[in-house]
């Protein structure tokens, strides 16, 4: 899987420098252990009924996290996706990118404990245009992985400008409870999970990061 992965997106560590270079080499935030550079920093999140054993909640936590470490002269934005798009600040959204300043923290936290899991769909499309018209830097795009080629196809075609894209995908258990060995159907249905984020960072010089619940 890693040699599969590392074919598909590059080394981990490394995004292609395709964009960004509006963003002076300057760190943007670390999300889950991968940074990125630029001012104009942006979350795409899945936030479908599909998270398992509190990874939903480690995901808010972790948004939290990565927004709190914002410089003053950054600004960010957040949207959700599942059944629709949900964006920053819903259901009274915000209509640009928010400064990071101390008080938009605080709104970001709050709204955060607000944001629920809701039935998957087409949310994304939406979620994905709405980011793109945002001028970004760097988009972080978090999900299961489970897309139909069509989707996979969409995302890696979209327009994020000079953005680098870099993507990651939660991590479900292939291991049998009841025998505990690895469930070879699970196995590889995860690889195609990763398989399809790994392919749509590499298509916006960015790259790809397995989430895992503890």
């Amino acid at each position: 899987g890693d040699g599969l992965l590392a074919g598909v997106a590059g080394d981990r560590g490394e995004s292609s420098g395709r964009g960004g270079t509006a963003a002076a080499g300057r760190e943007a935030a670390t999300f889950f252990g991968r940074s990125g550079e630029g001012k104009r920093v942006c979350f795409l999140c899945d936030n479908s009924n599909s998270y398992r054993d509190g990874g939903f909640h480690m995901v808010l936590e972790e948004l939290a996290r990565a927004i709190d470490g914002l410089r003053p002269d950054q600004s960010f934005f957040v949207v959700f996706f599942s059944d629709t798009a949900y964006p920053l600040f819903h259901p009274a959204p915000a209509n640009a990118l928010a400064p990071a300043t101390a008080d938009n923290k605080r709104r970001l936290r709050a709204w955060l404990q607000s944001v629920e899991m809701c039935r998957g769909g087409q949310g994304i499309h939406e979620a994905v245009t709405l980011v793109g018209s945002l001028d970004p830097d760097v988009v972080y795009l978090l999900s299961d992985g489970q897309m139909t080629g069509s989707v996979v196809d969409c995302v890696s075609d979209a327009d994020f400008g000079e953005a680098v894209v870099h993507t990651f995908g939660m991590q479900q258990s292939i291991v049998d409870r009841r025998t505990g060995r690895i469930d070879a159907d699970r196995a590889r249905e995860q690889d195609g999970c990763n398989r399809n984020l790994a392919t749509i960072a590499a298509a916006h010089g960015g790259g790809f990061t397995p989430v895992i619940v503890p």
